[in-house]
């Protein structure tokens, strides 16, 4: 990582910004030196210390709703490659009502963030 990150560096011009997505479906721990993987501490270590700025980092789908979205995907996929009555189908009938109870559920379950889907990050190279 650190290397990928060195290079893009290198390509960036001086001032430029990275607006990097990386995926991460677990539960961040050892918090916050739990680094070795990319979780919020790592990646935002790992862009300081190769000469970026981090601007902003933003957690996708935390907590209960991206644990739904992991069920969602589970149970809905099998019905993807049928046809497109079965399709639309799934997504209303299952889709739609465990994501607005995953919404519900998350107004009245409020606090594991560390548990998240995506990560956004946007960076600037600093100028040397």
């Amino acid at each position: 990582p650190a290397e990928v990150v060195s290079e893009i560096w290198r390509v960036l011009k001086p001032g430029g910004l990275l607006l990097l997505t990386v995926p991460f479906v677990w539960e961040e721990h050892e918090i916050p030196n739990d680094r070795t993987r990319f979780t919020s501490y790592g990646l935002k270590e790992l862009f300081s210390q190769s000469g970026f700025e981090v601007i902003r980092y933003e957690k996708i789908n935390p907590g209960i709703l991206g644990l739904m979205q992991v069920l969602i995907a589970q149970i809905c996929t099998p019905f993807l490659s049928r046809g497109k009555w079965v399709r639309n189908s799934a997504k209303i009938l299952i889709a739609a009502p465990l994501t607005l109870f995953a919404l519900l559920l998350g107004f009245v379950i409020r606090g594991n963030d560390h548990f998240f889907i995506d990560s956004i990050i946007l960076a600037k190279r600093v100028e040397t």
